[in-house]
């Protein structure tokens, strides 16, 4: 499995109860294989599909910003790949006014499809990550967006899924 991080190093105040969390993630692909990672977009993660993949690119490093209700960020490491992503937003749903986020359900798997058809054509290049990168997100550029042909949420399904939850420190 990828092996993940994650620090929180800042909070936003956004609609009440809604805080968005900025966080720090290292990663890295000690298997013989490429995986995905998929960190959800939302505190605590939601079940559903995604409708819309705003791609991002930050140096040579290309991401998903997926959309929708089971929305996710997703990073393919190829093997051997060692990977820190600064400053990624999270919505957390604070209604409980915590001191400190719930874990991250962070998902990894050899191949991810939406309504059966490969994740990797939803970018318009290949998004694996090589070697060792650092990114910063808050400074990732929008360059390119590809949506469900219906606007609608599609299945998402995660061949060779492993899930932890994966403690947010501060």
């Amino acid at each position: 499995m990828i092996e993940v991080a994650v620090k929180a190093v800042e909070e936003r105040p956004g609609r009440p109860p809604m805080v968005r969390l900025l966080v720090n993630i290292t990663a890295s692909n000690p298997t013989p294989s490429s995986r995905w990672l998929l960190i959800p977009r939302k505190l605590p993660a939601t079940a559903g599909g995604v409708f819309k993949n705003e791609q991002q690119t930050a140096g040579s490093v290309v991401y998903g910003s997926f959309l929708g209700n089971g929305g996710f960020y997703a990073f393919l490491l190829a093997p051997g790949a060692k990977m820190t992503i600064k400053n990624l937003e999270l919505g957390w749903w604070n209604d409980a006014r915590a001191s400190s986020p719930p874990p991250l359900d962070v998902r990894t798997g050899t191949a991810v499809t939406v309504a059966g058809a490969d994740l990797a054509i939803w970018f318009d290049r290949d998004p694996t990550v090589s070697g060792t990168a650092e990114v910063d997100a808050g400074a990732a550029q929008h360059t390119h967006s590809h949506k469900s042909p219906t606007g609608a949420d599609l299945d998402v399904t995660v061949a060779g899924l492993e899930t932890r939850a994966v403690p947010v420190a501060r």
